[in-house]
């Protein structure tokens, strides 16, 4: 989708690649909803990985911002396995969006 611009993803193998791309416009439905003037997204990915050779273990943080009209909103997570780490940061980043029109 043109509205989710991914930053750091060149660092990626295909594989992974696919999967940020899928999770991403999943979530991106899903965030509209809750944003229906979301004007667009930044998926930014690092890598951070173990000096040892290239087929260790990686350790993914993804940090995403949702642009609204009025707001900017941030979340991040951190871990070991992508699609853990990618469900959470969008599971961060609605229940900061849900915190921030919630009726007092």
């Amino acid at each position: 989708m043109e509205q989710i611009k991914y930053i750091g993803i060149d660092k990626l193998k295909d594989d992974e690649i696919n999967t940020v791309m899928a999770l991403s416009e999943e979530h991106y439905t899903k965030l509209s909803r809750y944003l229906p003037n979301i004007a667009g997204m930044a998926v930014h990915i690092k890598l951070h990985s173990d000096s040892g050779p290239t087929d260790m273990r990686k350790d993914y943080e993804i940090t995403v911002k949702a642009e609204a009209a009025t707001r900017i909103f941030t979340a991040s997570s951190q871990g070991w396995v992508l699609e853990l780490v990618m469900k959470d940061v969008f599971s961060n980043l609605i229940r900061e969006i849900e915190h921030m029109f919630h009726d007092k």
